[in-house]
């Protein structure tokens, strides 16, 4: 046991970027999920952090703290009128850390450790689920699931380590019954205010079991919810949301918010706008076989049953909620578990042809998926991060995104 974790403390100080890779290749290995971890750690550590990204306004919130900010001000930020505070993790930890610290580096050493177990552990949980030789088809099917939330994601650190906590939560509670499995569902809120919603689903999902019919056209429907009115949308929110909510549903759904974000899709490139979609295609193929066909050999596995329900209902929410720029982003959280769905059932089932005609099918598209993903991960990425060890990034400051190397 002690030289299990030796191995992943032992890349950590030559290189945690090699651990991180030799992690997927010895993933039986006990020591591989930290290494995974550590890696995330020291990422959080070096990664870029550019005016423009939310990683810049954490940073800069530590520094105005730093020299300002007191307990009082901290405290009456919470729940109230005056106070613009509704997630409790981010602000709770920037205040901890400026008490002795105006570093950037070490703030997102910190949400890097938060996130990084997190990530690691669903990572694992789901690839070690079923016992089985992994075909080179299976590490492109696992790669995707592990790239729909990325750990590079942590820049947006409240949504995403948010995602990971509740995704912990449930993806415990369906692989493995575990009885703690509901604390970290519910705890996911104190990350980001909106994941009141998903918690509310998943238990709607745990105590009410739906058909399947029902659920399946239900996602299917929901891709129409796009001509249907902001307005509405907008004015339901405000309608039901607590009043310390209210400024937050107003700055989301408000039509200068809207007009911004619709803005920077336009001048987005090509692939920017289409890569996530073909995660959607490759769901809503795979989705309706199963419906149509295959549904019934459910039954005979539990957690691939719920786990398909689950991300019906996340991803029905999603397309909804994707009505408000924002909203899309709960897509995300349906798709990790779409993917942790079909990975596990393509693992579990037994060959057939449907296998082989949508291995080849959906080959370009997560190929595209994976190569833009792994493009957009270059921003923040530095030099050190792959090159480095904490001992180099402690005596050098090299935060070089990789991508300004080939610009």
């Amino acid at each position: 046991m002690r030289r299990e974790k030796d191995n992943a403390l032992l890349f950590l100080l030559l290189n945690p970027f090699l651990g991180f890779v030799h992690a997927f290749k010895y993933n039986h290995e006990k020591w591989s999920v930290n290494a995974v971890w550590l890696f995330v750690i020291f990422y959080g550590f070096t990664m870029a952090k550019p005016e423009g990204m939310d990683s810049s306004r954490y940073v800069q919130r530590l520094k105005n703290s730093y020299y300002s900010s007191s307990w009082e001000s901290f405290a009456g930020g919470f729940y109230t009128e005056e106070g613009a505070q509704v997630d409790l993790y981010e602000p709770t930890v920037i205040f901890l850390m400026s008490r002795f610290t105006d570093s950037g580096d070490l703030l997102f050493a910190v949400f890097g450790l938060v996130f990084g177990y997190f990530y690691s552990r669903n990572l694992w949980m789901v690839l070690r689920c079923v016992p089985g030789q992994m075909t080179t088809f299976l590490w492109i099917i696992f790669l995707s699931f592990a790239l729909i939330i990325p750990f590079w994601h942590m820049n947006g650190v409240r949504m995403w380590t948010a995602a990971h906590v509740f995704a912990f939560g449930v993806l415990n509670h369906i692989l493995y019954q575990k009885r703690n499995a509901f604390i970290f569902i519910a705890l996911s809120v104190l990350f980001h205010f909106s994941f009141v919603i998903p918690v509310v689903l998943f238990f709607c999902f745990r105590f009410f079991r739906l058909g399947w019919p029902l659920l399946y056209y239900a996602y299917i429907f929901s891709f129409a919810v796009s001509e249907l009115n902001v307005g509405a949308l907008r004015e339901l929110m405000l309608a039901y949301s607590p009043e310390f909510l209210i400024p937050r549903v107003q700055s989301y759904t408000g039509e200068v918010y809207i007009d911004k974000v619709n803005e920077t899709m336009q001048g987005a490139s090509f692939h920017i706008i289409y890569y996530r979609k073909v995660i959607v295609w490759t769901i809503v193929i795979f989705f309706s076989f199963i419906f149509f066909k295959r549904v019934k050999n459910l039954v005979t596995y539990p957690y691939l049953k719920d786990l398909f329900a689950i991300s019906l209902i996340i991803l029905s929410f999603g397309n909804i909620a994707s009505l408000v720029p924002s909203g899309g982003r709960f897509l995300s959280i349906g798709q990790l578990f779409a993917f942790a769905f079909i990975f596990l059932y393509l693992k579990t089932a037994a060959p057939d042809k449907f296998r082989f005609w949508f291995r080849y099918a959906s080959y370009p598209m997560l190929f595209l998926f994976l190569i833009v993903s792994l493009r957009i991960s270059l921003e923040t990425i530095t030099v050190m991060s792959v090159l480095g060890n904490p001992v180099f990034a402690l005596l050098i400051d090299l935060h070089i995104p990789i991508i300004s190397l080939f610009n």
